[in-house]
């Protein structure tokens, strides 16, 4: 009787060699990953014993052996036959009280920093404290920082929340399948399919498939490049002092990139339709099919139609879209006030405000860029 782990018991670095043979020393892999339905350990029931002799020659019958204690722990689940122990959600594994836990948020107690390494996860990532310079985080879901972000790039499958702010120095980079929110984002780089909220934007390039909003507290964009399919919000634009702002609307990140998910997936249903036709191709020029490959035959017949049909639609999909006219009526810069040098782009026209502007509401109308008030 005993227990095969598949996971280590221990939360120990993992250092690897990439194929030049160097190392990332901030790879320390300290967490494993694991996903819904993964086997976490094996268990080997008790077998029968043998039975024996004692010194009078008389027969000893075998005992049966004890049943090894299962680890289970939260979010984990024995199979029907009691074989082995799985588990119940996606998340980060860990052998905590002598069982096995599955967590589907990852939460690191303090920064991540040199004790706590790049961080890969499949679920959500909370960071109590800071990530700091030079660090990587990615996770599937959510990231939530409570602290700073400094130099380091973070990436998330769903939304980005930075409690304290972020300066990238130049260097920092945020992307999210979701929203982006920060107190502050200074020398940053962002792409959100969402929205980017923020109190203070800096010196920041910032692309998003929704609006770049700052309207609470300062509500200020300064400087830098910022490009939103929808809309630009803000209390205050640019400075006295005439740094120039870039502001681009309308431009359509989210199709862009169903445009780019689809070309992909396009090509990859070509390579295997032609894989398919040339098997196809191969049976029938053959003179008779043999009757051990005639199951095989109809197989590829059935793939062979079914894919191309699939690559009829997706051919389609990415004409319509291609083809689809731009609205551009609801794209809107709105702020309080605007200071000059601040340069608005909308398809092929451009507004240029270099003198002071209160009050406006900045849309597309007849082809061309109109500076209004609200």
């Amino acid at each position: 009787m005993k227990i095969v782990d598949h996971f280590s018991r221990i939360r120990q670095i993992h250092l690897q060699e990439d194929s030049r043979g160097s190392i990332n020393y901030k790879d320390l892999n300290l967490f494993q990953n694991i996903e819904a339905g993964d086997v976490i350990c094996d268990i080997i029931p008790p077998g029968d014993g043998t039975d024996g002799i004692d010194v009078l020659g008389h027969a000893v019958p075998a005992k049966k052996g004890n049943a090894p204690v299962i680890p289970q722990g939260k979010n984990t689940v024995l199979n029907e036959e009691k074989t082995a122990l799985t588990a119940k959600v996606s998340g980060e594994i860990s052998f905590q009280n002598d069982v096995f836990r599955v967590a589907s948020r990852l939460t690191i107690p303090g920064s991540v920093d040199g004790s706590v390494g790049n961080l890969d996860f499949a679920g959500d990532i909370l960071v109590m404290d800071d990530i700091c310079r030079g660090f990587t985080v990615h996770a599937g879901g959510n990231v939530i920082v409570y602290g700073m972000v400094e130099n380091a790039s973070v990436t998330a499958g769903e939304d980005i929340e930075i409690r304290k702010g972020m300066n990238g120095s130049g260097g920092g980079f945020l992307k999210a399948g979701g929203n982006v929110s920060s107190l502050f984002l200074e020398h940053v780089r962002v792409t959100a399919n969402g929205n980017v909220s923020s109190e203070t934007i800096i010196n920041s390039n910032i692309t998003c498939g929704g609006s770049v909003l700052a309207l609470s507290g300062r509500g200020t964009i300064i400087g830098g490049n910022i490009s939103a399919s929808k809309s630009v919000e803000a209390r205050k634009i640019g400075t006295p002092s005439n740094n120039e702002t870039r502001i681009t609307i309308g431009q359509a990140v989210q199709e862009e990139k169903n445009t780019e998910h689809l070309s992909a997936e396009l090509e990859e249903a070509v390579k295997t339709l032609e894989k398919i036709r040339l098997n196809y191709r191969y049976l029938t020029e053959q003179p008779s099919v043999p009757e051990n490959k005639k199951e095989i035959f109809n197989i590829l017949s059935e793939q062979k139609a079914l894919y191309e049909k699939k690559v009829k639609d997706l051919n389609e999909q990415i004409d319509k879209m291609l083809r689809a006219k731009p609205n551009y009526s609801k794209c809107r810069v709105k702020s309080d006030i605007i200071y000059g040098v601040t340069e608005i782009s909308l398809n092929h026209s451009h507004l240029i405000i270099k003198d002071t502007k209160e009050h406006c509401n900045i849309y597309y109308k007849d082809a061309e860029l109109v500076l209004g008030t609200f």
